[in-house]
């Protein structure tokens, strides 16, 4: 019952305070468009669900600073869920007021509303965030490095903006464990996940349909790099058509143990498969169709580099291995593959001296 009043509260200050502003404003001869951006973002009725909805659990006397680009225009104001006074932030001149302080050891869900277009937060109030409870409408533009290091991060909401890239938005986030099936079902003109999850070490699992949206992806360089996976889910990238490089993508996964046959059955068009699985230490088996449809490869360098479990055969198209492909009809003229079988002493193959 109490926190239903205080939310009642809440939603009355936002109607207060919107009324006041436009009372305000038509008495002022100097309106701006800002102010006018002001006036109808503070008389907004909706606005819980247009928010950008983080949680965070904050020490005493502590500070939560966002770092505003200066290249940028925010127009916004922040609920830091303390019942303080909301910070706004309409001119340049504010940028400063994006910090708070709390005054005791409590969980906090901090509210953003309006135009927001990059979040950075500052180093050390990293480990102070729990849970992207989330996205809202905020007109993000860029999230690359957005919760780099957060390593309390174990919760992320669904539907992440659709953008471009995703470089290392999730990096060193040690906390999560698990992904949202539809993180990334927004995301139609992303071309990047560039480290997007690298060096999450407790990510065990992800689900199989993650990417199922990202149709104009490029690049899977370093996503997974590095994380806890033990098995890769069948048909992860069954739309990925586009991809041109799957370098290092689970590079050092060293509790991978399992693939799935049609991992790049959909991405004929890829040219590198450098390191993509260097030192996965607990590969046992690579299926013997995984490079089937990928017939443009050209660089398989270092690709199952001390894959020490390894055992079996190598990939095989109709009577090909992976070496015999260069010069053969529909293949490269030159294939690279420079230890691409380093170190995989179990393998039965005749593997040639520069692939091993």
């Amino acid at each position: 019952m109490k926190k239903q009043s205080n939310n009642l509260l809440q939603h009355l200050l936002y109607t207060c305070l919107g009324i006041l502003l436009i009372y305000a404003c038509q008495n002022d001869p100097e309106l701006t468009n800002d102010d006018n951006y002001q006036q109808e973002l503070l008389s907004r009725a909706d606005y819980d669900s247009e928010s950008f909805i983080t949680e965070w659990t904050v020490p005493k006397d502590s500070l939560v600073t966002f770092t505003l680009d200066t290249n940028r225009q925010y127009n916004c104001i922040i609920d830091w869920g303390d019942n303080s006074d909301l910070t706004m932030i309409f001119h340049k001149s504010d940028y400063y007021r994006a910090q708070h302080k709390y005054a005791a050891t409590a969980t906090y869900r901090i509210k953003i509303l309006g135009i927001f277009p990059q979040l950075n937060i500052q180093e050390n109030c990293k480990p102070y965030l729990y849970q992207i409870i989330q996205w809202g409408n905020v007109s993000f533009q860029n999230l690359n490095y957005a919760f780099f290091k957060c390593k309390n991060l174990h919760s992320i909401a669904s539907g992440i903006p659709n953008l471009e890239s995703y470089t290392s938005t999730f990096g060193s986030c040690t906390g999560l464990t698990t992904l949202p099936d539809k993180l990334f079902a927004n995301c139609t003109k992303t071309k990047s996940f560039l480290q997007t999850f690298a060096n999450c070490t407790n990510l065990k699992s992800i689900p199989p349909h993650l990417f199922k949206n990202s149709y104009n992806i490029e690049s899977f360089n370093l996503t997974f790099q590095n994380t806890g996976l033990t098995s890769v889910p069948q048909g992860l990238f069954e739309n990925c058509s586009n991809v041109t490089n799957f370098v290092y993508t689970f590079g050092d996964c060293k509790s991978l143990a399992t693939l799935p046959a049609d991992l790049f059955a959909y991405s004929p068009n890829v040219i590198s498969f450098t390191r993509v699985f260097f030192q996965c230490e607990q590969l046992n088996s690579i299926p013997v169709s995984l490079f089937d449809n990928c017939k443009n490869a050209v660089n398989f360098n270092y690709a199952f580099y001390k894959c020490s479990s390894l055992t079996g055969t190598t990939p095989t198209t109709g009577n090909l291995k992976l070496w015999d492909r260069a010069g053969q009809p529909g293949y490269p003229p030159t294939i690279n593959g420079t230890k691409c079988f380093g170190g995989c002493l179990n393998i039965t193959d005749n593997i040639p001296a520069d692939w091993q």
